[in-house]
């Protein structure tokens, strides 16, 4: 199979249907890169990170509760990624709000962590490919770090 939108179509239509009937052409894609436009949501898909559940408790209760760490958060936010243009602006909705909003969002949501200076580091390239709504991402990043840093 050519590497063409079709492929990636099927995968986002059915992963499990194209990995169990074409691995090697999936593995292919992959290795050739994922479309910028598709990167997202393909990243999404393999990460099984997609939670409609959680989306909904990151927009209606984590984006309208306040942090104790908000200030910490602000300061740090405005140093992160400083050349990136998506990052630079202060005002309106842009990079830092959202990148600003996940990081509020994921120290309330992970008590245990809360809120770690560098955590924007992590962040920001997730939201360069995703949506700041699609905060499982992060969520899922996170605790496979956590799981992961556990055996050491």
């Amino acid at each position: 199979m050519r590497l063409t939108s079709e492929l990636w179509n099927r995968l986002v239509l059915s992963p499990q249907t194209l990995a169990a009937t074409s691995p090697l052409d999936l593995q292919r894609a992959l290795l050739s890169g994922i479309p910028a436009p598709l990167r997202g949501t393909i990243w999404q898909i393999l990460s099984a990170s997609k939670n409609p559940d959680l989306e909904q408790v990151y927009t209606n209760v984590l984006l309208t509760t306040s942090s104790p760490q908000e200030k910490l958060i602000r300061k740090d936010i405005n140093r992160t990624f400083p050349k990136q243009d998506y990052f630079r602006s202060k005002d309106g909705p842009n990079g830092q709000e959202s990148l600003f909003n996940v990081c509020k969002a994921y120290s309330l949501y992970d008590p245990e962590v809360n809120y770690m200076q560098g955590m924007a580091f992590i962040v920001g390239p997730l939201l360069l490919n995703v949506f700041p709504s699609e905060f499982c991402s992060n969520v899922r990043c996170r605790r496979r770090k956590r799981s992961a840093s556990s055996f050491d």
